[in-house]
């Protein structure tokens, strides 16, 4: 690309888009978005930020793909490539489409994934992510523009979905629990949305950063040992 700081345009402003946009250090960003105004309000809150037309993405270096999924190859294909210089590479951060995919279906630009383990509204309550690509070469390119959204490694992005999907469904089987246990003790229904987005969300970071207070730690005691026994219990049968 360049010794310094490529041209950057971020193609969808939608949450994680609009956090893109605030944490790259692009010398130059170029932003594109369906709504004009959203991306003209964006621009003026950054420094050497320009909203602009799709025409001129052939200005972009490097351009990140915010969009839907579903969206990402139509967009491509139909509105994007024409526009993107030969030598310029396309970012992959749909969690959903398989980068591998996208090279043989769009073969004519360069692919980089970049997976999030985390999500557009912990980024924006000013919390960092873990970020995967699949090389080092990639890494070393990417690590300079978004590692202010978190540390990036190189590994196989198949273990993003794999890790967010876990991670997904345990957290809503835990809220639901959650409403369930509340109801069966004769709580207030009220109690449910403190319960899951306050306390279990608290409880979930400081368990994560290891910083546990002291009713914590007795809990997180007191179920050890009942995993510890189940255990011993399914041994024994």
């Amino acid at each position: 690309m360049h010794d310094t700081l490529p041209t950057v345009a971020v193609v969808g402003l939608g949450q994680l888009g609009v956090e893109l946009a605030r944490r790259l250090p692009a010398e130059r960003l170029l932003l594109v978005s369906r709504s004009e105004t959203k991306a003209a309000a964006l621009a003026k809150e950054l420094p050497g930020a320009a909203a602009v037309p799709i025409s001129r993405l052939s200005e972009a270096d490097l351009v990140f793909l915010a969009v839907p999924a579903g969206e990402v190859v139509p967009l491509y294909r139909e509105r994007l490539a024409p526009h993107i210089r030969p030598d310029a590479a396309l970012v992959n951060t749909a969690t959903l489409v398989d980068t591998a995919e996208l090279r043989a279906a769009c073969p004519d630009h360069r692919w980089i994934p970049l997976k999030l383990i985390g999500s557009a509204k912990a980024l924006q309550a000013g919390r960092t992510a873990l970020l995967v690509t699949d090389d080092e070469e990639h890494r070393a390119l990417l690590e300079p523009l978004v590692g202010a959204l978190g540390r990036v490694i190189a590994g196989d992005e198949r273990w993003v979905l794999a890790c967010n999907t876990i991670a997904t469904k345990r957290a809503l089987e835990a809220g639901l629990r959650i409403a369930e246990d509340l109801r069966s003790a004769g709580l207030p229904a009220e109690f449910a949305a403190a319960a899951q987005a306050v306390v279990a969300a608290g409880v979930l970071q400081s368990f994560a950063d290891g910083t546990l207070g002291h009713f914590g730690k007795a809990v997180l005691q007191e179920l050890e040992v009942e995993r510890n026994e189940a255990g011993v219990a399914r041994e024994a049968k």
